[in-house]
């Protein structure tokens, strides 16, 4: 059972630890310290979960992990592991844990540059062209992953103990925004183009 629910796993599962860790954010700002703490502990709990199971996946079943990332219209849904985790490092800030959250940080850009290059050399360079139908709302969880460094940066430059650090941060910060400002436009582009040149039908 868990094998095969290893197999077959989505790459999107990561949304339930960004979803999770925004709301845990959000009670935070709105002064729900105590649902917060409860839900960022959920978060975390999840995002520990996910990342064994990704990483289970990978080494049992390496074809079926490699095979989801050469497909654009699976690769793409990969970038709710970096909103997932730049969520979740962003929710630790708050406990004073910018040491954990700057580690995580690393770890989330490292992935998205992956996935970025990869999907962008996947669908440009190498041809493997996505049929319109497949370019969906979905595709925007790419501008998500993106805007989630440009937060977390955000987040951690005045926690940082050194100036330059933190300077360096706020520019990081500035340039993903604007990454992601790019691709949006890009993205709501096609999509409204698909939207307006292919049906859609009830189930899609």
């Amino acid at each position: 059972f868990v094998l095969r629910g290893l197999a077959t796993l989505e790459p999107g599962y990561f949304a339930a630890v960004m979803a999770t860790g925004i709301v845990s954010i959000a009670a935070r700002l709105l002064g729900l310290v105590p649902i917060a703490d409860v839900l960022l502990v959920v978060t975390a709990v999840v995002f520990v979960i996910l990342a064994f199971a990704y990483i289970g996946r990978a080494v049992l079943f390496p074809q079926r992990f490699a095979l989801s990332l050469r497909m654009p219209s699976s690769a793409v849904s990969y970038f709710t592991v970096v909103a997932g985790i730049n969520v979740l490092a962003t929710a630790l800030l708050a406990p004073g844990f910018w040491i954990v959250s700057l580690v995580l940080g690393v770890v989330a850009l490292i992935i998205w540059a992956v996935l970025s290059y990869g999907l962008f050399c996947s669908v440009v360079l190498a041809g493997n062209h996505p049929l319109l139908r497949e370019i969906n709302g979905g595709w925007l969880v790419w501008i998500v992953g993106t805007q989630s460094v440009a937060v977390l940066a955000t987040a951690i430059a005045p926690k940082v103990p050194w100036q330059a650090l933190g300077e360096m941060f706020a520019v990081g910060a500035i340039l993903f925004w604007s990454v992601g400002v790019v691709l949006y436009f890009v993205f709501i582009v096609i999509i409204f183009l698909r939207l307006f040149l292919i049906e859609t039908t009830p189930a899609e």
